[in-house]
């Protein structure tokens, strides 16, 4: 009688397994070394000529400084796109979006290179299922930020302030009340 319940579970199981092991996620243009996403050479960015010039440089900057962060940007975030304020990113839609606000696309491209390689952190943890909101996933994104603004040469005040940062607990804060 044990026979048969092993026997229905097993075969139950099968389709189940092949399923799963069949199942790819969406391209979201995402290259990682776990293989999910495909590689890809451009980000579209959706804004004005002003957007797509001030991106450009900051991504050139990171092409130039840290090529393992510029490609790590280039496989990950599908589009970006410029809007008055706020800075938001949205894994989940394809392509995985950054939406930029004026204060940090006109902040410089060093500030706006190291942002992208944070929002790009967080479209992985994203995909990697883990948490990409709130405390930890902001402290381990500004530490992946940190890092590439000293790739970049950022000066100690700038580092200084990125270090502090966390402290500030702007992801309690409502869109309202953000202004960057």
């Amino acid at each position: 009688m044990r026979m048969k319940y092993i026997l229905i579970v097993v075969i139950l199981t099968i389709p189940v397994f092949v399923f799963l092991s069949d199942k790819r996620l969406p391209d979201r243009g995402i290259g990682t070394s776990e293989g999910y996403f495909q590689k890809k050479t451009s980000i579209t960015v959706l804004g004005d000529e002003n957007c797509k010039e001030k991106t450009q440089e900051a991504l050139d900057l990171l092409r130039e400084k840290s090529a393992g962060d510029y490609a790590a940007v280039m496989d990950t975030m599908g589009a970006i796109r410029c809007i008055q304020s706020g800075s938001l990113v949205f894994p989940w839609q394809s392509p995985p979006t950054f939406e930029v606000g004026e204060e940090t696309l006109n902040s410089g491209s060093l500030w706006y290179a190291s942002v992208l390689s944070h929002e790009t952190c967080h479209i992985q943890q994203f995909f990697r299922k883990e948490q990409w909101q709130g405390a930890h996933a902001e402290e381990y994104c500004l530490h992946k930020q940190y890092d590439v603004l000293v790739s970049l040469g950022a000066d100690q005040e700038i580092l200084d302030y990125t270090k502090n940062i966390i402290s500030s607990k702007w992801w309690e804060k409502s869109r309202a009340e953000m202004n960057y």
